[in-house]
């Protein structure tokens, strides 16, 4: 996936800013909102087995 945004960056499809990098950004929304989630695959993952 951050291979896909970043060639729609070097070639204009996408904004440059306002992209953050999952796990690696250190915003406090950007991790919550990631980090929930992750959460909430991982529980969608578990039950479904």
């Amino acid at each position: 996936m951050q291979v896909i945004i970043n060639i729609g960056v070097v070639i204009g499809m996408f904004q440059v800013t306002g992209i953050t990098l999952p796990l690696i950004s250190a915003g406090g929304s950007s991790l919550t909102l990631m980090l929930t989630s992750i959460g909430i695959l991982l529980n969608i993952s578990c039950y479904s087995r």
